[in-house]
């Protein structure tokens, strides 16, 4: 289950942070299942900041607004696994990178975790 989880938030962190950003923010980008650190009390001596607009693809056409989010997944089953997952996402009309993760995860573990929560926010550093 927890390979099952890792492998949708690396592809779920691959597919938010490869479009063009256009205003710069900074955000904690990271997993819980990978660093302990990033746990739902966020260690910010342990985890640096990122800089959003380090993921540019200035080859890409358009340019959008960025913001931080945070995202909490757990085990459907009730096995107590609980993943905190943090990083930057676009702001693009008409989509949610929310529903768009909950229906990733869900879809990459066969609904074996769940998304229990997905915040998002649009100033640095505040996905903490």
């Amino acid at each position: 289950m927890l390979l099952y989880i890792r492998h949708a938030l690396i592809t779920t962190i691959f597919i938010v942070v490869s479009i063009q950003q256009g205003t710069s923010i900074k955000c904690y980008v990271c997993n819980s299942n990978m660093n302990s650190s990033c746990g739902e009390i966020i260690n910010t001596t342990a985890i640096s900041a990122t800089d959003c607009n380090s993921y540019n693809r200035p080859t890409q056409e358009y340019s959008y607004d960025i913001f931080c989010q945070k995202i909490k997944i757990e085990d459907a089953e009730g096995h107590n696994n609980i993943t905190f997952m943090r990083g930057c996402s676009v702001q693009i009309p008409g989509y949610d990178a929310c529903d768009d993760i909950e229906s990733t995860i869900g879809r990459l573990t066969d609904g074996a975790a769940v998304v229990t929560s997905c915040v998002t926010c649009a100033h640095d550093l505040c996905n903490i």
